[in-house]
This record gives C-alpha cells, sequence and structure tokens, in this order.
C-alpha cells in the first residue's frame, strides 16, 4: 500500500514539476523585458529656475517678455507674463523649469505631473500649462500640454529649429484645475489630463520629441500674448520621476551624447510567433512581418526582400500579447517601401491598417497604398496609388491617384478620384481598423474596404485619362495634367507614409487569371477585349515570340 502510494506520489510531483517547467519557459519566451523598473530621481515641488524665452520675432511682434515667478510655498506656484507665444519656428513665452539628467541606458522614462488652479488670458492664444523642452533655446525641441480660455491643447515643435505643430484640441469649458501629465520615453511624448470633476486620466496626444541632448528643461510655462496684459497662471504641485530597468547605467550628462530619450529597445528574449502557413499556388507575396525583419534570406513567397527607406530602422514591432508582429509607422515624413516582382500584371493586392489616436491634427496624416509600381532608371516612378490623407479645408478622405515619369519615390501622387472617408480616431475613440484591398485588372482599378462587396472606387484608365464610380455613382473623367499617361499596367506594391500613425499587416498579392488576354494585353498596353488566340493580331505574335517589352 505505501509502495504503491509512493509511487503514485511520484507521479504526481513529475506531473506537478512538470507545469511548473512548461509555465517558467512559456513565462521567459513571452517576455520581451523580464527587468523591474526601478526609480532614479523623484523630485516633488522642486524649486524652479525662472526664464523669459524671447526668440519669436516680427515688425507685429517684437517685445521683451516681461514676467514674475513665485517660489513655491506649500506646493503653489504662481507666474505672472505678458510674453507672445509658443509657435512658428521660435518661442516668445515664460517658464519655469528644472533640467534633468537623461543619459541613461535601460529604456528610461520622464514623467511629470502638475495641476493648474486659475489662468486669466483674455486672447483665445493664450496659454498655461506644462512643458517639456530639449533646453531654453527659443528654438529646441518642445511639447506644450496647456489650457487656453476654451480649450485644452497640444503644440509641439519635434525637432531642433522646426515649426511648431497643433497635434490634438478639444474646445471645452475649462473646469479648473486641470491636472496634466507627460510621459517621455523613446523619443515621444504621452501627453494625459483631467478636469476637475475627473477621476482617471485621459490620453491626449502622443508626440514626437527628438531631443539630442543628454538634459531635458521640465517645468512649467505661460504667455498672454498681449503685450499690455499681465496673464496670471497658478499651479498646485509640480512632480516629475525618472525610471529605467534595473541595471541600468548614467553616463555623465557633461559628456554630451544623450541617448535621444531611451531609444534603445529592449533585446527580445526568445519570443516565438507562429510560423507563416503555406499559402496557395496563386498567391504571389503573403508579408506578416512574422520574422522581424524585411530582408531576412532566403527569399520566398511568405519572406519576400524589401526595398525601403527609413530614416532608422523599419518599426516592426510586437504586440502586447506577444502573438502578433507588424509595421508601426509613427509621424515620420518620407518613408517608402516597395516589394514584389516589378513585371506582375493583374493581381488583387491588400493590407490590414490600424489607424492610431497618435497623430498630429496639423499633419496631412498620409498613408499611401501603391500597386502597379515600376522604377526604370531613364523614366522614374509608375504606380497607381490608392491612398488616405487629411485636408484641413476638404476633410479625411480615400483617394484613387497615379504618378508617371516621376523622379522621386516619395512624391505625392495626382489625385484623380476622391472620396470622403474618416479614418482618424478622435481624442478617446478607438483605433481605426481598416482592411483595403484593391484589384488591379486590365486597365481598371477597383478599390474594396472592409468587407463591402461593392467597390467605394471603381475606375478604368485610358492613356491620360481615368473615368470611375464612387460608390456605384458615375463620375467626371479626369484628364492628366499635360500629356503624361496615367494608364499602369505592371508592377509591384508597396506604401509611402507620411507623418500618419498607422500599423501595417498581412500584405497580400493574390494573381487573376486573364482567360483572354493573359498577361500580353498588359505588356502592349490595350487591346483589353481581344483574345490571346486571334490570328494575325499583336497579342498573338507577342505570345509567339515570347516578347517580355
Amino acid at each position: 500500500m505505501m509502495k504503491k502510494f509512493l509511487s503514485f506520489g511520484k507521479g504526481k510531483i513529475a506531473i506537478l514539476l512538470a507545469v511548473v517547467i512548461l509555465i517558467t519557459v512559456g513565462s521567459c519566451l513571452l517576455n520581451v523585458s523580464a527587468a523591474e523598473r526601478v526609480v532614479i530621481e523623484n523630485d516633488k515641488d522642486p524649486s524652479l529656475e525662472f526664464v523669459g524665452i524671447h526668440g519669436y520675432t516680427s515688425q507685429a511682434v517684437n517685445w521683451e517678455p516681461v514676467g514674475s515667478f513665485k517660489e513655491p510655498s506649500a506646493g503653489k506656484y504662481e507666474m505672472k507674463t505678458n510674453s507672445y507665444c509658443q509657435w512658428w519656428e521660435a518661442d516668445s513665452l515664460h517658464f519655469a523649469y528644472k533640467q534633468y539628467n537623461f543619459n541613461y541606458s535601460g529604456s528610461p522614462m520622464l514623467t511629470a505631473t502638475t495641476k493648474l488652479d486659475y489662468f486669466n488670458g483674455r486672447h483665445s492664444s493664450a496659454s498655461a500649462g506644462l512643458m517639456i523642452r530639449g533646453s531654453i533655446d527659443p528654438s529646441a525641441p518642445t511639447v506644450f500640454l496647456h489650457c487656453r480660455t476654451d480649450r485644452i491643447m497640444v503644440v509641439y515643435r519635434p525637432g531642433e529649429k522646426q515649426d511648431t505643430l497643433k497635434a490634438k484640441e478639444i474646445t471645452a469649458v475649462i473646469d479648473y484645475p486641470v491636472s496634466m501629465k507627460i510621459e517621455y520615453a523613446n523619443n515621444k511624448v504621452v501627453c494625459y489630463y483631467k478636469q476637475n470633476s475627473g477621476k482617471t486620466w485621459v490620453k491626449f496626444a502622443t508626440v514626437p520629441f527628438i531631443n539630442l541632448n543628454p538634459t531635458v528643461c521640465v517645468g512649467l510655462s505661460a504667455h498672454s500674448t498681449e503685450q499690455d496684459f499681465q496673464a496670471t497662471a497658478k499651479w498646485t504641485s509640480f512632480e516629475t520621476t525618472i525610471d529605467a530597468d534595473e541595471g541600468y547605467t548614467s553616463q555623465d550628462p557633461s559628456q554630451g551624447g544623450g541617448n535621444q530619450g531611451g531609444t534603445e529597445k529592449p533585446e527580445e528574449e526568445q519570443i516565438k510567433l507562429p510560423e507563416d502557413l503555406p499559402v496557395a499556388d496563386n498567391v504571389l507575396l503573403m508579408e506578416t512581418f512574422t520574422d522581424g525583419s524585411l530582408v531576412n534570406r532566403p527569399e520566398s513567397k511568405t519572406n519576400w526582400t524589401w526595398d525601403y527607406y527609413t530614416l532608422d530602422e523599419p518599426g516592426i514591432v510586437v504586440n502586447e500579447d506577444h502573438t502578433n508582429r507588424y509595421l508601426y509607422d509613427w509621424n515620420a515624413d518620407g518613408k517608402y517601401y516597395y516589394v514584389g516582382d516589378q513585371h506582375w500584371t493583374d493581381y488583387e493586392a491588400s493590407v490590414d491598417l490600424t489607424f492610431t489616436s497618435e497623430y498630429s491634427e496639423d499633419s496631412a496624416n498620409m498613408f499611401c497604398f501603391f500597386v502597379r509600381h515600376t522604377d526604370i532608371t531613364q523614366y522614374g516612378y509608375f504606380d497607381y496609388s490608392v491612398y488616405f490623407t487629411n485636408n484641413k479645408k476638404t476633410g479625411q478622405s480615400i483617394n484613387l491617384g497615379a504618378r508617371s515619369y516621376h523622379n522621386n519615390p516619395t512624391g505625392n501622387p495626382t489625385n484623380l478620384v476622391s472620396v470622403p472617408f474618416k479614418y482618424l480616431p478622435a481624442v478617446g475613440e478607438a483605433d481605426v481598423e481598416i482592411s483595403l484591398r484593391v484589384v488591379a485588372f486590365d486597365n481598371k482599378i477597383k478599390v474594396y474596404i472592409n468587407d463591402e462587396t461593392e467597390p467605394i472606387i471603381d475606375a478604368f484608365a485610358h492613356d491620360n485619362r481615368m473615368t470611375s464610380k464612387v460608390r456605384g455613382v458615375e463620375g467626371e473623367t479626369v484628364t492628366a495634367v499635360g500629356e503624361e499617361d496615367i494608364i499602369c499596367t505592371e508592377g509591384n506594391v508597396g506604401f509611402m507614409v507620411k507623418n500618419a500613425a498607422v500599423k501595417i499587416d498581412n500584405v497580400k498579392v493574390t494573381k487573376l487569371e486573364d482567360y483572354l488576354g493573359g498577361d500580353y494585353d498588359n505588356r502592349i498596353g490595350g487591346n483589353w477585349e481581344t483574345s490571346i488566340e486571334t490570328e494575325d493580331h499583336y497579342l498573338s505574335e507577342w505570345k509567339e515570340y515570347g516578347w517580355a517589352y
């Protein structure tokens, strides 16, 4: 009996040990970074240095800012100012700040919070709030989360000597006090707020902050935008915290070489994602970004080598659940990616897109999906482009455009068809997921959104003219400017991102069979309704001799 019991007990113990080992191994495989976070510095209600920044000057605006600042008493701060504005390529404002070392390894993050109790600015541009800057230079990279007379707003200068942009704003009756919070890490600043009755932080905006300095200036700022009026701003509490992964290292700021806001990426420790499934014979390309690279070999239908241009490494990231990789392009200009055979003819191309709230309202937020793209040295870039864009005058839209003899791989297409289409989430809204599908067959282009069976854009091209239907309604025929053809009959696929915040996944190209003209009507760019079997015809000659062009 005892022997049987012991035998059973050993079996149970073995099973339990196996379960524990599996759980432990699984946990190790899933965790990107197992390091604990440690606080490097916590600063509550410190004394702040007060400075008038006077950079923007013109004939209309050229006064030296006059202001005053009271040192904190029981966590209370007060500023008076007649400075002009945080805008354009240089700022004119008052700033009470403290400079912090941010030259750490270990994915550092800086968090700053404050509460704006009162602001009596009269001008519509008068502002008071929480600011982070690369330095006190008037043209330094800056993020300003603030209140105006009738709105809460974020404006920012992404890099040194660049123009200021508006990220987000909401028009509201300001219900003081307004709590504000910023988080700075990985070249980004995330902004939050909550008004008097709010109990939870509202994530408001995420903006780029490219600071090349090893230090950063954080503090309170205000301006009145009126030379003859001293606006008053009052805050309760100002607190900053810097934390990083356990085992971080620090470099003396005087040695320079800042880490640009913790851009280093934690090493992915053995993240195992499902292998790509086999694809059907008619699939020309299937890119899921599972391997985390655009250039890994060997090349195959599920592992093409991409031609791309980015300012840094392509932003292939893993989702929070560690079950998928995708490409996330965020608030950068002039990135492009092309892939596939430039002799592809008739096909269906699709991509899954997720537009996030981390965009700036002042930007075009353009995402272009290229089909039938060719790049021939002597002639330039040719392609059709299905693109999303946000125009200040006309609003958000999905468009069909074309490029011919274009000498710039990131040049904008000539617009041919526009359809009003909301694709950007408003503050507090969920990300917008879109499945985009483009059918390129003979001289026809059809654009489908999500599971819709009818195309949102249905167009066909002839020489330099494009005729279209929008949601089944006949549109006008558009003629390209000049003598440029707008018909593209062959090419691979790609995409371009201009200041959008978009996740890109599951790029797929499927061959479509043309049982009438085969690939040869695409080769000669015409005779779309002629059978390849017709005797004494161009198509039959091309087929007979196997001409490529």
